[in-house]
């Protein structure tokens, strides 16, 4: 009943947005679980942006995502962690959340693996197309890891970000979050090198390998360089465009180009030179 509610309210946005709120409140009551599923997967139907349920927030999640799986609703269950991954900030949100949000979406993942989603698609005449489909689902975890390692990234630049991150290296022995989270990371030298300085300290650690290995480091280098690069030709032709004098693009230059100086002198001599 709840799902064909929120159909027939499709094309009426703020009818629709007071029900799915009104059904969210009515899961979040300590209701016997079995009454309050119908209104948990009716409001998985909503993409992430009309998604008012946080399933975080529910005294029973761990309940639920079991029941959502028993039921084989496992599209479902990942429609409301990727919402919550999208959503969750480190300024306003538990980071105890984020560590179940993340465990809950690698123990569903793994048990989506060889699982086909439910692909339903509306005829141009009319009425609708349904098959299942293993890709279809692969497009559901891809989006879900995305959101996950986008939700840690925040996390590593929020406050505390990179001891929780440290406290929390099981993160990094997944391949695939790995990779996702090292993409976002090359292109944000400030929070990866916060990371690298702890790393560093802690380089004996299982999980802190990868972080620096020396073919990651160097997509941070020319991250880095990139950003260095352009913005100081940025600085020269503001400078040269006012009254105010080139020299102060040298004084801001100054410490990183003493700092630079001895690590390239290092790279130019030759190996075994005294």
């Amino acid at each position: 009943m709840a799902k064909e509610l929120l159909v027939q309210n499709a094309d009426v946005t703020c009818c629709r947005h007071w029900l799915s709120l009104s059904l969210a409140a009515m899961v979040y009551e300590e209701e016997a679980l079995p009454k309050r599923m119908p209104l948990i997967t009716a409001l998985a139907s909503l993409d992430e942006k009309q998604q008012p349920l946080h399933i975080e927030y529910c005294h029973d999640r761990e309940e639920i995502a079991d029941e959502l799986g028993k039921a084989n609703k496992w599209t479902e269950l990942l429609s409301l962690l990727r919402s919550s991954l999208l959503r969750w900030q480190s300024d306003t949100e538990s980071p105890t959340d984020l560590v179940w949000l993340t465990k809950c979406f690698r123990k569903t993942k793994e048990n989506c693996r060889s699982l086909k989603a439910e692909l339903i698609l509306n005829m141009s005449g009319g009425g609708t197309f349904k098959a299942n489909s293993s890709s279809y689902m692969n497009i559901f975890v891809v989006e879900t890891l995305s959101a996950e390692a986008n939700a840690w990234h925040r996390c590593l630049r929020g406050p505390g970000g990179v001891n929780l991150c440290l406290a929390n290296l099981w993160l990094f022995a997944e391949e695939d979050f790995f990779d996702e989270f090292m993409s976002l990371l090359n292109q944000d030298p400030v929070a990866y090198m916060a990371l690298v300085n702890e790393a560093a300290e802690n380089r004996g650690s299982q999980g802190l390998e990868n972080i620096l290995q020396l073919e990651n480091l160097l997509q941070g280098v020319q991250s880095s360089q990139y950003c260095l690069l352009n913005f100081l030709q940025e600085c020269l032709l503001a400078a040269a465009g006012s009254a105010r004098s080139l020299n102060e693009v040298n004084l801001a230059l100054l410490p990183t180009r003493e700092k630079l100086v001895p690590l390239l002198k290092d790279l130019t001599e030759e190996p075994g030179a005294s």
